[in-house]
């Protein structure tokens, strides 16, 4: 699918400011300023840009902090200016394009729900090592499972909590499901992995995300 190119230019003068909230989520200065992210002084909140696989960019998502506008929801398209800056999130994948050619390269990648997971992962491993890509919803779609598969990926590791698991997530309307992914289905921390063959490994922890650094 092709996007409508946006002006890399609207993000010019939003300040970079250190994040203290994502800070202590670790998330440091060094992360968040690398892949681009800013601040809204208008509406106090974090502005997220997303980049087709092709780097160019498609939207623009703001993450609130301000408490009582959680209740409508954390994140949503941006507003700047007069404009709002939404895409279909279902038909991308964020940090893909930083993450291409090492999934290309070592064939796996790190399915994570928001974009917040992906910045944490360059933080622990290092931009340079980067494999995690989010899908920005509760459900992955076929067109993001064929991203992928365009990428060279033939694991997918999904880091989704234990409350927001996906349930057969590489099943497409036609019922045809991609059985070439690894699928973990729990809570990535606790390292529960469900393979396609329905067998659980042995508890692999930290030494798993080890094992596939660039």
């Amino acid at each position: 699918r092709s996007f409508k190119k946006l002006n890399p230019d609207i993000l010019k003068y939003y300040p970079r400011p250190h994040i203290e909230p994502w800070e202590k989520d670790n998330i440091p200065y060094e992360i968040s300023n690398a892949r681009g992210i800013c601040y809204d002084p208008i509406n106090h909140g974090i502005i997220i840009p997303h980049y087709d696989v092709d780097n160019n960019l498609i939207g623009i998502r703001e993450r609130t902090l301000i408490k009582a506008y959680e209740e409508n929801g954390k994140y949503k398209p941006a507003i700047l200016g007069k404009t709002m800056y939404n895409h279909p999130l279902g038909f991308n994948l964020y940090n893909l394009n930083n993450s291409k050619n090492n999934i290309s390269k070592i064939k796996k990648a790190f399915l994570f729900e928001a974009e917040k997971s992906t910045l944490q992962y360059a933080n622990y491993f290092g931009l340079e090592n980067d494999l995690s890509v989010a899908s920005c919803g509760s459900s992955l779609i076929s067109h993001q499972v064929q991203l992928l598969l365009d990428n060279g990926c033939e694991e997918l590791i999904i880091g989704y909590g234990q409350s927001q698991g996906l349930s057969n997530p590489f099943t497409t309307p036609s019922g045809t499901a991609y059985g070439r992914f690894t699928i973990a289905r729990e809570d990535y921390r606790n390292q529960a992995w469900i393979h396609p063959e329905n067998k659980v490994p042995p508890q692999y922890g930290n030494q798993l995300f080890t094992e596939v650094k660039v």
